[in-house]
């Protein structure tokens, strides 16, 4: 589903903990499937730690992604999908519209990652 800036700024506004929403693309696969309804939270980027799993507005495509963050580098959001191993371009944080709850990666799937990522 398609955004624009004002679609965005009222979502975000109107978030709230636990809402839920799907996953239109198999960025995320083989963890979140297309299709999957995820849980998400509203939360600042100073909350966010590596390996977090966070949706975001694209104001190129203007859509919502959920992907990995990755760190917070030069006054932006670093993010990468689990299908590509390429870092996504630099976000900027007001896009940022929450952290994902549920599914949420272990200890266990952090450690994988960081060996792959």
């Amino acid at each position: 589903m398609k955004y624009n800036l004002a679609d965005f700024i009222r979502l975000k506004k109107n978030l709230k903990p636990n809402s839920e929403t799907m996953i239109l693309s198999g960025s995320m696969t083989p963890w979140i499937k297309t299709n999957e309804v995820i849980n998400l939270s509203p939360c600042l980027r100073e909350d966010l730690k590596p390996f977090d799993i966070i949706v975001f507005w694209s104001p190129e495509s203007e859509i919502l992604i959920c992907h990995i963050y990755i760190e917070f580098r030069d006054g932006k959001i670093i993010t990468k999908s689990l299908t590509r191993n390429v870092e996504d371009p630099p976000l900027d944080p007001q896009f940022l519209l929450g952290r994902v709850n549920r599914p949420r990666f272990t200890w266990l799937h952090k450690m994988i990652l960081k060996f792959f990522y």
